[in-house]
């Protein structure tokens, strides 16, 4: 632990970037582009009401969905491995390294 003489005053504004710097270095353990995207929908394509909470964009604009969309799709995306015995934890993402 640093001496109160050895310590630097940081800015908020230092702070908050260096958070950011430790939360971007996350990356995923699993892939959710939009074709994985495409194939869980494929998946559950006989669900009838799924337009509510998904949308209904036609494939070839797919992409173009919005925020709310893209979340819902995650959360089934999440069920859907929950429902297949998916290990989901907080070590599913690849650990951070401290650079030194």
């Amino acid at each position: 632990m640093s001496s109160p003489a050895t310590c630097r005053l940081v800015s908020p504004e230092a702070q908050i970037a260096a958070q950011h710097a430790v939360i971007a270095r996350f990356e995923t353990a699993w892939e959710f582009g939009l074709a994985e995207q495409l194939e869980l929908m494929d998946s559950l394509a006989s669900v009838t009401e799924l337009g509510t909470i998904v949308g209904t964009s036609p494939r070839d604009s797919f992409g173009h969905k919005g925020q709310a969309m893209m979340r819902n799709i995650a959360y089934l995306k999440l069920a859907q491995m929950q429902e297949s015995d998916v290990r989901l934890h907080r070590h599913g993402v690849s650990g951070i390294t401290e650079d030194r």
